[in-house]
């Protein structure tokens, strides 16, 4: 005879006790998180009384909060000292750093500073949806690790909000009713921005700031205020401006580097250490629309092959370290490039003249002069502050009707230039076939070329041209990095190198059985430079050579 198997159940007053019992954590974990922000911000220890009477303001009751530190102290999240006063421990496993958030919800904290002697993070905490605590992307947060959910990844918890990123944001205005709603542009703030009437009068789809209404308690829907009105989305300086408050981008200079930059000299005296190459003929080559020129190249011909000289814009001369310059250009990086328009990391009289190698000026460089063989085989470098005056503006467009299409009338216009400018073709024919001997991989992936209106909207999206003029200036600004970076590691110099770390071999033979249904026939795949560089060849020419080259 067959058992009957039973269904057990939990009774109404086990589930009830079990629903109190989860109640019960999340209420502890809430004055956990209390505390240790608490005592994190404290600047001097507090008594167990003080502590009890600032958290059971946030409406926690005291036994809670009693039983809450007697768990901390013995997890030795915080401690006691000699006069019996609460503070955290030296080691508590506390960071403090900023939201990067994910537009899916989830984020990570970005270079997270330990407490004291917390133990170092090697890899950004993630953060949970469920574990923001009312933090937006880009707030500076300090978090506790948590369990881990998800096998050897780090994860957090947000339990105070050190600071709030910038109170604006962008977004695209849609009419209500009553007022109406910002939509903002960048989708790590996946909700809407209710606002008011606005005597800004924006239209549905206009651009907009929006001046944030936030405080810690806040949980319902967002709020705020439009402050300016951008305009519609389809012209170039709204977009650069949405791009400016999307990644909150330094744009503006202040007064004070204002005033330092109007106090720098215009004046290139030859000093002792600052070599006179002013006889030598530099060019620069640039796009078109070039507003700055930041190099410049020379080629000579010598009996064992060539001498080329690379000469950068010596920016360091007129920038002393930690100016308002200098901190200024350091916290920017970089020039940031928007079709027609720039945000420059250093002001205009800098970019644009001092620091630009403009025809006919004398200008301070730093350059690199390097003697190769008629195999493309470096014999010689050398290393110099100098003085140049470059001779000649070049566009890539210009250089390849001379050397290229051999333009007769071109040609005849820039007859003083021919001689050198062959001698670079052949150099950076002979380095670049050098490169591609060792295994280089040269993609070839177009790239777009947007045309303006004068009133700031596209008038094209075209195909950028590229031609061998192109190739000049990169091979010979490769060989300066090169023997820069040679320099520094055969005399164990301290220095950033860019590296390509190998793909994963597993997405290297998924790639190969995927080219092999566009009837392309490559060797068996390696994981090396020279077999990648194989396959781009083998697609040369082919309808597949677009999609290989942006698949690899």
């Amino acid at each position: 005879m067959v058992k009957k198997r039973k269904n057990y159940r939990l009774s109404s007053s086990s589930k009830e006790r079990k629903r109190q019992s989860q109640q019960n954590r999340v209420v502890q974990h809430k004055i956990e998180n209390s505390l240790l922000a608490h005592l994190y911000s404290s600047e001097k220890p507090v008594t167990v009384s003080e502590l009890v009477q600032d958290i059971s303001t946030q409406g926690s009751r005291d036994k809670e909060i009693l039983s809450t530190i007697e768990y901390l102290l013995s997890k030795e999240y915080i401690r006691k000292n000699s006069r019996k006063k609460i503070l955290l421990s030296k080691t508590a496993p506390i960071y403090a750093g900023t939201l990067e958030k994910n537009e899916k919800g989830f984020g990570f904290v970005i270079a997270p500073v330990p407490y004291q002697e917390a133990p170092p993070l090697s890899q950004n905490p993630y953060i949970h949806a469920t574990q923001m605590n009312s933090a937006f992307h880009g707030d500076n947060v300090l978090i506790r690790l948590v369990q881990n959910r998800h096998g050897n990844r780090t994860e957090g918890q947000i339990i105070k909000i050190l600071s709030r990123r910038s109170s604006t944001i962008a977004g695209f205005y849609v009419p209500e009713k009553q007022g109406g709603i910002v939509q903002p542009e960048d989708l790590r703030f996946p909700f809407p921005i209710k606002v008011e009437n606005s005597n800004l009068n924006p239209q549905r789809g206009d651009a907009v700031i929006v001046q944030l209404k936030r405080d810690d308690q806040s949980t319902g829907p967002v709020s705020g205020k439009i402050t300016e009105l951008l305009g519609k989305p389809d012209n170039i300086d709204v977009q650069m401006r949405l791009v400016i408050e999307k990644f909150s981008l330094p744009h503006l200079f202040s007064k004070k580097v204002i005033e330092e930059t109007k106090r720098l000299s215009n004046t290139f005296t030859r000093g002792e250490n600052r070599l006179d190459l002013r006889h030598i003929e530099h060019i620069t080559i640039d796009g078109e629309t070039a507003k700055d020129f930041d190099d410049a190249i020379c080629v000579e011909k010598t009996p064992e092959g060539f001498q080329l000289y690379v000469s950068i814009a010596d920016v360091s001369y007129f920038i002393p370290p930690g100016s308002d310059l200098d901190r200024e250009a350091y916290q920017r990086g970089n020039s940031i490039y928007f079709p027609g328009r720039v945000i420059p990391m250093l002001p205009e009289k800098l970019s644009n003249n001092i620091c630009s190698l403009i025809p006919g000026e004398d200008r301070f460089t730093v350059t690199a002069i390097l003697n190769f063989d008629n195999d493309g085989k470096l014999l010689k470098k050398e290393f110099t502050r100098s003085v140049i005056r470059s001779h000649q503006r070049f566009t890539y467009t210009t250089v390849k009707q001379i050397i290229i299409e051999q333009n007769p009338k071109i040609r005849l216009q820039y007859k003083q230039f021919l001689t050198r400018l062959d001698w670079a073709r052949k150099l950076a024919k002979i380095l670049l076939a050098r490169r591609q001997k060792r295994g280089s991989i040269g993609f070839t992936l177009t790239e777009p070329k947007i045309t303006l209106t004068e009133a700031g909207e596209i008038a094209a999206i075209s195909t950028q041209e590229r031609s061998f003029a192109h190739q000049i200036i990169e091979e010979f600004m490769l060989a300066a990095n090169e023997a820069v970076a040679k320099l520094f590691s055969q005399s164990r110099r301290k220095a950033l190198y860019r590296i390509h770390e190998q793909p994963d071999f597993e997405k290297v033979e998924e790639f190969y059985t995927f080219a092999k249904t566009l009837d392309l026939h490559l060797l068996q795949p390696e994981n090396k430079p020279e077999w990648f560089a194989d396959v781009i060849e083998r697609c040369r020419g082919k309808k597949s050579e677009y999609l290989i080259n942006n698949l690899l």
